[in-house]
This record gives C-alpha cells, sequence and structure tokens, in this order.
C-alpha cells in the first residue's frame, strides 16, 4: 500500500525555504531522500524576495545615479 502524500517517515525536514533550506532539501531529494520542506511564507526567503538582492539593484541603481550626477567631474 502506497503512504498518502505527507505522511510517512522522512530522511530530512527542512524549515524554512531560504536558499540553504532550497539547497538542502534538493541535495537531500537529489540523493534519494524523502524531504519534507516547511516554509510559512515565500520560497526563497527574506535574502531573495526582501533582502539582499532587491538592496544590491538599488544600491547599484544609486551608485549609476551618483556617477551621473557628478560626471562632469
Amino acid at each position: 500500500m502506497a503512504e498518502e502524500r505527507g505522511q510517512g517517515t522522512y530522511n530530512a525536514v527542512v524549515i524554512g525555504a531560504g536558499t540553504a533550506g532550497l539547497v538542502t532539501a534538493a541535495g537531500t531529494a537529489g540523493l534519494g531522500g524523502r524531504v519534507a520542506l516547511v516554509e510559512r511564507h515565500k520560497i526563497g526567503g527574506d535574502c531573495l524576495n526582501f533582502g539582499f538582492v532587491p538592496s544590491k539593484a538599488l544600491i547599484s541603481s544609486t551608485r549609476v545615479l551618483e556617477t551621473i550626477r557628478h560626471a562632469e567631474r
């Protein structure tokens, strides 16, 4: 009898689908393990959705703007 989805024994339970969680879950599953990935909000975590990636785009744009403003120097 096949187990129902979400029930049974897992080799790993990963809490948080941020960068490290996604890599851990994918790596475990890729090695044949059964993984439960638990995420409360958006997959990708704060860094991808709210923090580092968007802030890097803003910082880069600000540097370009600063270069343009002072181009005559």
